[in-house]
């Protein structure tokens, strides 16, 4: 859970394209960063497999930068795709 003590923050843009990509700052390995795509679709979108469902994820390098794509559906149809900049965190894991 991102709690206040994180230094996770949500950067860049509205996340609609490559260019716009939502940056994801202080996730220090992958599935941090993982965790806060997640806590902001939550936030953004509602509770997933309620408000929204997962279609599918991938992750391509588009300008030098790791991009994750996330193509969601919302509950009224509507679907949508996300992408986020994970530059920072990719590839790295949790230090023992």
């Amino acid at each position: 859970m991102l709690q206040e003590e994180d230094d996770i923050r949500f950067e860049g843009g509205d996340g609609s394209t490559t260019e716009n990509a939502i940056i994801i700052r202080g996730a220090h390995f992958d599935l941090a960063a993982t965790y806060a795509i997640f806590y902001y679709m939550t936030q953004r979108f509602g509770q997933k497999d309620v408000d929204w469902k997962l279609i599918y994820q991938a992750h391509g390098v588009f300008n030098e930068k790791d991009i994750d794509t996330y193509a969601i559906k919302l509950a009224d149809g509507v679907e949508k795709t996300l992408y986020f900049d994970i530059t920072e965190s990719f590839g790295k894991f949790p230090s023992l």
